[in-house]
């Protein structure tokens, strides 16, 4: 177990370095005024993502070295890439219904978080002042 724990602490730096470099990237290059940078960083990691889950399906491997890829660099670069292939599995599994549930619930939940979080700093941090 420590040993797995050290690859995904491994990878995620990997992965957020790697993600800190195409924002600033993508904001010299295109400009700042859209997170292109996250965008780009979402979609590269949906697709590493299908390609090292494919690549290992029905293979032998070393699970070390897929978490690594997966949960440790992939999840560092950006986790849309794993709640992207939890939506595809819950659409192959023909589960239509939930897989649209979970989607709606991941984004729509997600932001609600970031806004609740938002005011409640907001609320402590500037009341307090």
């Amino acid at each position: 177990m420590l040993k797995t724990l050290l690859f995904v602490a491994i990878g995620g730096g990997i992965g957020s370095v790697a993600r800190y470099l195409a924002a600033v990237l993508a904001a010299n290059i295109i400009g700042p005024r859209l997170p292109w940078g996250t965008l780009a960083v979402n979609i590269i990691g949906g697709i590493v993502m299908g390609f090292i889950t494919g690549a290992f399906e029905g293979r032998t491997h070393d699970p070390d070295i897929r978490i690594f890829l997966t949960t440790g660099i992939l999840g560092g670069f950006t986790t849309f890439s794993a709640f992207s292939l939890d939506a595809v599995r819950l659409m192959q599994s023909e589960n239509l219904a939930i897989a649209g549930g979970y989607i709606i619930a991941s984004v729509a939940l997600a932001i609600s978080g970031v806004i609740f979080g938002l005011a409640a700093a907001r609320f402590l941090f500037l009341s307090a002042s």
